[in-house]
């Protein structure tokens, strides 16, 4: 029995120590985190500090002084911003040159069907990434004869966008909900490309862990002052894509001036690393109440994936 009895006190006193050991172990895993934080935001100023010019070659800060209607402005944008359409008779170069819809979640399918199989309309999409990868309007450029504007800021998305040969405008920039162009940062991290004032410090670092990130400057331009530039008012189908700024871009739309048919939004939020569920909720909350407000004329027809759809009154049946 005193054997038995020195086993189970053993026993107890060897879970005890490796309990004891695994508090130790999570107490210095938790010492070595708070300790590499500093680090890690001294790493992320100086990855910053980095930053390169992208695509802006021009010496042209006097453009934020023009109003989005300003000639000056129009005519400068044209001249050094703008990609006009590549010629029909030129063939895509794709990877996937047999596929049809080309969307992450099949919302061009889902458009198609609102706009009755429509043919030679408009789009702008906002976030074009390759100009192929999850592209919204790839599908009714090339089998519905449609043309537009292609949105997109990072200089090496823009290189790979332009090997496809799209048939449409394409903007070496973004988009701005001010009266005026701005030059801001941009964390360009392969599909995801974040303006800076957008970017929380946690949503820097889980960016730069998983995906190869830089820092480039980057003009944004309100969309009156681009489809001026293009000699184009109205637009069949609206894609906004541009990972946080979406209330900013929606803010500034000129529906007084600007006939836009359909408009897909993107409300959801992303950290860096995941998507953030509560957020997202919040973000949908926050464009219906703006769209209600400010735009009563749009009905909200569905949501899709992390997008939302409104149709303009009378534009379409459905």
């Amino acid at each position: 029995m005193a054997g038995l009895a020195k086993k189970v006190l053993f026993s107890f006193n060897g879970l005890r120590i490796a309990s004891s050991r695994r508090s130790l172990f999570v107490t210095f895993l938790v010492i070595i985190c708070i300790l590499t934080l500093p680090f890690l935001y001294i790493l992320n100023i100086t990855l910053y500090s980095e930053s390169y010019k992208g695509m802006i070659q021009l010496d042209d800060d006097f453009i934020a002084d023009y109003d989005s209607q300003d000639p000056r402005l129009i005519d400068h944008i044209r001249k050094h911003y703008l990609i006009p359409p590549t010629d029909r008779s030129e063939p895509y170069n794709l990877n996937e040159p047999d596929r049809v819809h080309y969307s992450q979640k099949k919302q061009s399918m889902v458009i198609d069907e609102l706009l009755h199989n429509k043919r030679n309309g408009f789009f702008i999409e906002a976030g074009a990434y390759d100009g192929e990868t999850y592209s919204n309007s790839l599908y009714f450029e090339k089998y519905l004869n449609w043309t537009g504007l292609l949105v997109e800021p990072d200089y090496a998305n823009l290189k790979r966008l332009m090997r496809k040969r799209r048939k449409a405008w394409v903007l070496k920039g973004c988009l701005e909900g001010s009266s005026r162009p701005k030059k801001l940062h941009l964390y360009a991290a392969m599909e995801v490309g974040v303006l800076e004032e957008y970017m929380t410090f946690a949503r820097r670092l889980f960016t730069r862990m998983w995906r190869p990130t830089q820092v480039i400057e980057v003009w944004c331009f309100p969309l009156l002052s681009v489809m001026t530039a293009i000699g184009q008012m109205h637009a069949d189908y609206f894609v906004l894509d541009v990972e946080g700024a979406e209330m900013s871009v929606l803010k500034g739309l000129p529906l007084d001036k600007l006939d836009i048919t359909v408009m897909q939004i993107e409300y959801s939020v992303f950290s860096g690393a995941f998507w953030d569920r509560e957020q997202s909720r919040k973000r949908l909350h926050e464009m219906r109440q703006f769209m209600k407000t400010h735009f009563p004329e749009y009905t909200e027809f569905r949501t899709i994936a992390l997008d939302i759809i409104y149709v303009k009154e009378g534009a379409v049946t459905f």
